[in-house]
Order: C-alpha cells, then sequence, then structure tokens
C-alpha cells in the first residue's frame, strides 16, 4: 500500500493543528507546509513558499493513508467512532468483533469507538482503550470498516 508521507501537529501558536512535513531544529517540532505561488510575468516558474510552525511534540502523528466517511484524514493518535450500517452478519464483521472483544457490535446503529496507532513495524493499529485490546487492522478490517460502517473522527488523544 503506498500512501502519502504527511504528518500533523498542534500549533499553540496558531491555537489549530497543522498539516505539512515533519522538521526538528535542536530541540524544539515544526511542521512545514510548502505551496507554490502562481506564476508571474517577472517569475513565470512561481515561487515556493514555505511556512514552518513549531508544534507540541506529543501532538504530531503521522498520516494513516485513511479517511473517515467525510472524506477526512486519520492520523496517527486520532480517536475514532465506528458506526455499523449494514452486512452485520458477515464472517469477516464478527471476526472483527471477536478479535477486539467488542460485545456491543451487535447490529445495524451499533457503534465502537477507539484509537488509531501508526506502528511502523505492523502499520495502522486499531485499539480498544475499554479493554486494552490492539491488534493490526488488516485489509480484510479495513474493507469491513470502509463498506459496512460510517467511520467519523471524534478526537485525538492530544488535548490542547
Amino acid at each position: 500500500m503506498k500512501r502519502e508521507i504527511l504528518f500533523r501537529g498542534y500549533s499553540e501558536a496558531l491555537n489549530k493543528w497543522v498539516e505539512g512535513l515533519l522538521n526538528q531544529y535542536q530541540s524544539k517540532i515544526y511542521i512545514t507546509q510548502e505551496k507554490i505561488e502562481q506564476p508571474t510575468l517577472g517569475d513565470p516558474g512561481g515561487t515556493w513558499i514555505y511556512n514552518e510552525y513549531e508544534v507540541h511534540p506529543d501532538s504530531v502523528g503521522q498520516f494513516t493513508g485513511l479517511c473517515d466517511c467525510n472524506g477526512v484524514k486519520i492520523f496517527d493518535n486520532d480517536i475514532i467512532s465506528v458506526k455499523v450500517k449494514h452486512g452485520f452478519n458477515s464472517d469477516l464483521l464478527n471476526e472483527f468483533k471477536e478479535k477486539n472483544n467488542l460485545d456491543s457490535l451487535n447490529g445495524i446503529g451499533s457503534h465502537f469507538s477507539g484509537i488509531v496507532r501508526l506502528d511502523f513495524l505492523r502499520g495502522v493499529m486499531f485499539e480498544n482503550p475499554e479493554n486494552g485490546y490492539r491488534e493490526p487492522m488488516f485489509t480484510r478490517h479495513l474493507d469491513i470498516m470502509r463498506n459496512h460502517s460510517e467511520i467519523t473522527i471524534t478526537g485525538n488523544t492530544f488535548k490542547p
């Protein structure tokens, strides 16, 4: 799976989340955003502009390659809510329910929450903070979540 390399962090100076490339200078962490200004008559190639924002180190998360049902990018340490739409009798959904100890996942309209973690050895992980369960979100589980549920981001483990 090829995914965009992108980071997000919370800028206390701007009082908001910023996305871009991750940089460190001395003991400070920065997110750098780059854009190109429209070419002008005097500068036909355009001009690259870099905006750099200091971010809180504990807030930094990498893009997982996944988006929620509204097209919002899901980053490491985001808290997601998953609402079952249909197909809850499928074998794969039952396997996901059993592996994650989700007794509340019992039909259309039921929902559960968890934290998305990015593990560099095992990939995207789903963590259920209610029972401490953590496991890789294999392709078949991601397909369940995409095709049988609505995923929305409800927060992040970092609290500004």
